[in-house]
């Protein structure tokens, strides 16, 4: 059995499974910023919380990522017309419970079903997401970081040492050969900064999750 990331689970936890009528004033896909095929080579997958498997690859025509009403990114998948079908039975049979999206390794999102869904798309948003990024990786595009760029509501550099600093018990004064860097981290999908320094004789490897300023690894 693959083992799931849990931190994923955990920052999707809000989420809800609905369709994406609402979502966006134009039609679905029309000028969208990217839209294509989930690859081959990554296993998808939608099952609910019996372990049943529902979708797969083949039951997804395309996915997109588009832009909500109030500019936030988003991602959409459109069924076949089988998966369209097998999609209403899943959500319709499980109403005010979970179905995990998975793709490979990664459990995406583990949002709650709150109603049926009848024309065969799907949406999901989060502000801790880079959706270009995970449109990359389901298409698997060669260049992955292709169109990604860093959303402007990170937490700053400043903010992310400093944390990372605090737990070490130290001051900036304390610190050399620092080095800060910016990265996805793509077990979530998200920012994350990977920060490394020497104080006080001691070599540190610390990560900062840049969406919340949570310190996800701290080792010295």
């Amino acid at each position: 059995m693959k083992k799931y990331i849990c931190l994923v689970l955990c920052l999707c936890m809000f989420l809800s499974f609905t369709g994406c009528k609402g979502k966006t004033d134009k039609p679905i896909n029309e000028e969208s910023n990217l839209t294509g095929q989930i690859s081959n080579n990554v296993e998808f997958r939608v099952s609910d919380d019996n372990s049943k498997i529902w979708l797969n690859n083949s039951h997804i025509e395309k996915i997109s990522v588009e832009t909500d009403n109030e500019g936030k990114k988003m991602l959409v998948f459109t069924t076949t017309e089988e998966g369209k079908a097998i999609l209403f039975n899943a959500t319709n049979e499980n109403i005010g419970k979970p179905l995990s999206v998975s793709a490979d390794k990664y459990l995406l999102f583990s949002p709650t079903v709150v109603a049926p869904i009848e024309d065969g798309l799907f949406t999901f948003d989060s502000t801790l997401i880079d959706f270009v990024y995970l449109y990359n990786y389901l298409t698997d595009a060669k260049d992955k970081m292709k169109g990604v760029t860093p959303p402007e509501d990170l937490i700053s550099e400043d903010i992310a040492k400093n944390r990372v600093f605090e737990r070490a018990g130290i001051t900036a004064d304390n610190v050399s050969e620092l080095k800060i860097e910016l990265k996805i981290d793509q077990d979530f999908f998200g920012w994350k900064y990977c920060i490394d320094f020497t104080a006080n004789d001691k070599t540190y490897t610390s990560e900062v999750n840049a969406h919340t300023g949570g310190i996800t690894k701290f080792t010295f």
